[in-house]
């Protein structure tokens, strides 16, 4: 091994080592939210909140994919310790999303008191609080770039942090509301679940630039020189990627709780949470990876490419193994998680494991792909799996009921899972031409 591929190695093997530790803290945290706002707010208004959550993730995908955008080109002058061009390229970041999502604050509100659309079933400053709800989660979106300046410079394990602190704030706070036997409401949901991420990315940003990334701190004169032009540089691939894969994930909840309840929802992502322990496992050891494939590739390391795309398979193969046994655990398990039975039919779990698996596997190319903007080929596969996702999870939700759902999305994700490895040998192909 070179000394450039030693380099890319130990960088890696640091974020994953310290992502896996306070990823398992975020994970366990995560476990118990569920299972004590389940216990505060109850099945059914805990299942409408994150109905309403799936309404603000789409709002994610309007930073047309600057994140994935600048990322590649931010770790490519980190790499090169370009930190005058790692500033202004952050600056632009920021630029462009608080751009975007103020325009999406004010159209937002414009739109919704214009049809003068309520919620009469709840209290009668649910609409007000809605709204502020809503203007909260999309600020938060702003100060979320930071997640990708810190994956970027090889900071994953950060995220992981960031993470695992805001689960806690929610999470004490519910256990507190309980001890003093606080009466929960929407209006309260609402609040709560929208301005804790807020304020815990807003003092992370903070401390970020005082500490660890102050010598690529963006001055405000990069953040806000009308000079700068961010949107040019943005690659529409990403934001295409980024809304066909929100319509194959997101839009579960909204079209079970249509056809069913909103306990139905809590019920499905009690089981999505559970078979998601597969998916965070992996992601534990993948996110990292994205920086250093940009790296790699950057200095034309395609053995060091080629031997950890291996060991990503490796890796996804005990993946699998592990999800058969979470299978067979899986109805004590939910028991001892949520502290009562529960009535998730089997197929869910069956089928849930396997739309895991293929999101794990269709991650492993996909961040390579990504890393070195080769998205076309992707982007293409997608739009076709959103447009089939809809229509046939709302067939098989009529047909064989929840479960029919995540069948749906199973077969979406089916094309991409032979797609993107046929690409990634003919990329691997061209570079040893």
């Amino acid at each position: 091994m070179n000394a450039e591929s030693a380099g890319i190695s130990e960088k890696l093997k640091r974020n994953v080592y310290g992502s896996a530790f306070y990823k398992g803290i975020d994970v366990l945290f995560n476990f118990l939210l569920v299972r004590y706002a389940i216990r505060f707010f109850g099945a059914e208004d805990y299942g409408l909140w994150l109905t309403i959550l799936s309404f603000f993730a789409w709002f994610s995908v309007i930073e047309f994919g600057v994140s994935s955008s600048f990322r590649n080109r931010l770790t490519q002058y980190f790499s090169d310790k370009k930190f005058d061009s790692i500033r202004a390229w952050i600056g632009m970041g920021y630029r462009a999303t608080t751009i975007i999502y103020l325009l999406a604050i004010i159209l937002f509100l414009i739109v919704y008191n214009s049809i003068g659309f309520s919620f009469e079933q709840y209290d009668e400053n649910f609409n007000l609080v809605f709204q502020i709800s809503f203007v909260l989660y999309m600020v938060h979106y702003m100060l979320f770039f930071l997640q990708t300046v810190l994956l970027a410079t090889h900071h994953a394990q950060s995220t992981y942090v960031i993470s695992a602190i805001q689960k806690a704030v929610l999470l004490f706070g519910i256990i507190a509301f309980i001890q003093f036997e606080v009466t929960p409401s929407m209006s309260f949901i609402c609040l709560w679940f929208s301005s804790i991420p807020l304020i815990v990315w807003g003092i992370a940003t903070f401390f970020s630039y005082r500490s660890f990334l102050a010598p690529i701190k963006p001055s405000l004169q990069e953040i806000s020189s009308p000079k700068t032009k961010p949107f040019k540089h943005i690659q529409k691939a990403f934001f295409i990627i980024q809304i066909s894969t929100l319509i194959i994930y997101a839009t579960d909840n909204i079209i079970i709780i249509n056809g069913l309840t909103g306990a139905d929802v809590t019920y499905y992502n009690i089981a999505f949470k559970y078979f998601n322990i597969l998916i965070i496992l992996f992601n534990i050891v993948l996110l990292p990876y994205w920086s250093s494939f940009t790296e790699a590739a950057h200095k034309k390391d395609v053995h060091w490419i080629k031997k950890n795309v291996r060991n990503l398979i490796l890796l996804w193969l005990g993946i699998t193994a592990l999800s058969i046994i979470m299978l067979f655990a899986s109805g004590y398990a939910y028991e001892l998680w949520i502290g009562e039975p529960v009535s998730i039919p089997i197929e869910l779990s069956i089928f849930m494991g396997i739309s895991v698996l293929i999101t794990c596997w269709n991650n492993i190319f996909s961040y390579f792909l990504n890393s070195i903007s080769k998205t076309r080929m992707q982007m293409i596969v997608l739009i076709i799996s959103a447009l089939i996702n809809v229509p046939l999870s709302f067939y098989l939700l009529e047909e064989i009921g929840i479960t029919g759902v995540i069948i749906a999305t199973s077969i979406a994700l089916l094309p991409l899972a032979i797609a993107l490895p046929l690409q990634y040998r003919s990329i691997i192909k061209n570079f040893n031409a």
